[in-house]
């Protein structure tokens, strides 16, 4: 049997799906971008708010390159929306000096691969790299 491994590129497309999703069910009007083409990878609307979303996914730190948010910053203020980066990255537990787990109070996703792991999904304000609780 042959299997396809799961590539990052995969991982990504699914990562922008699944913040769709939670935004969904938050109450935000999702629109994803065209094949992920130009600044933002969706863009999310709610009562006067309109968010322009880059989102980065990695099973380790995200990156964003400096061109990138460049980019987003400017359609952002161009058309009146705010600049958000979200990632979807791994939440590795903290373990205290009696070996019990401990993970932070957040909503977690699981993705199985060989072991499971869990994920945080965070936003981010590009106008001054503010924590945004969404």
């Amino acid at each position: 049997m042959n299997k396809k491994s799961y590539s990052p590129s995969q991982f990504g497309k699914d990562a922008e799906f699944i913040i769709a999703l939670y935004l969904l069910s938050k109450g935000w009007e999702v629109k994803l971008s065209k094949g992920s083409r130009g600044p933002a990878d969706l863009m999310a609307k709610k009562d006067l708010i309109l968010l322009y979303i880059q989102i980065k996914a990695s099973s380790k730190l995200p990156r964003i390159k400096g061109s990138a948010i460049t980019k987003l910053k400017s359609k952002s203020f161009t058309d009146g929306a705010h600049p958000v980066v979200a990632t979807l990255q791994p939440i590795f537990p903290f373990v205290d000096h009696d070996k019990k787990i401990i993970n932070n109070d957040t909503i977690n996703l699981s993705v199985k691969k060989k072991d499971k792991m869990e994920f945080k999904i965070y936003f981010y304000d590009l106008s001054d790299w503010s924590y945004m609780n969404l």
